[in-house]
């Protein structure tokens, strides 16, 4: 049973894999080798796009927020001349420079978010694995050894993989957009 020994990145754990006659393990997940339809290296993109337009989505909503209550502050200050009205201008002003700083910050912690090269095991249903890693060229090695274990079911295989944690996960995405029939609005295979 080989044993695939590698240095910790920092920031990462160990993820034990085992493939037995009619079972793979991923430490404490158990999938069916019958039920394996791929394995196979990705890479873990960070969302970019998506990241920008929620950007520009929540700093053009607090603007125009801020400017329905200026105008309302403004309305309201003539019709009755106190001093309130542009302590409550105030207030939303410095409210809003914290929410578009906020949504500029989470911004740039996406955009400046490394690729990580994958390790994807799918199954017939819904579920996969992912395993980011540092190094691609292991992770390719590892599927070739989990493939050649899944064509030859006399073949035992014992792993241990050195993956990362990555933080926010939804800020990330992998594989291909497949154009599929029936679907709306597809437009093919895009990366």
């Amino acid at each position: 049973m080989p044993t695939r020994p590698a240095h910790a990145p920092p920031g990462g754990n160990t993820v034990n894999i085992r493939v037995t006659r009619r079972l793979l393990w991923v430490d404490q997940a158990v999938y069916p080798l019958a039920n394996i339809t791929r394995v196979h290296t990705s890479t873990f993109h960070p969302n970019r796009w998506r990241a920008f337009v929620s950007c520009v989505k929540v700093v053009g909503a607090t603007v125009a927020v801020t400017l329905v209550l200026a105008l309302l502050s403004a309305v309201a200050s003539g019709v009755d001349s106190d001093s309130g009205s542009s302590d409550f201008f105030g207030l939303v002003g410095a409210v809003t420079s914290v929410i578009a700083i906020f949504a500029i910050i989470k911004m740039l912690i996406v955009m400046f978010s490394p690729s990580y090269p994958i390790l994807v095991i799918e199954t017939s249903g819904p579920p996969a694995v992912l395993i980011p890693g540092t190094d691609r060229a292991a992770l390719q090695e590892i599927t070739l050894q989990i493939s050649r274990s899944l064509e030859n079911p006399d073949i035992e295989l014992t792993l241990k993989v050195q993956s990362l944690t990555i933080g926010n996960t939804s800020n990330y995405h992998y594989g291909d957009t497949v154009n599929m029939f029936g679907g709306e609005r597809n437009t093919g295979v895009s990366r």
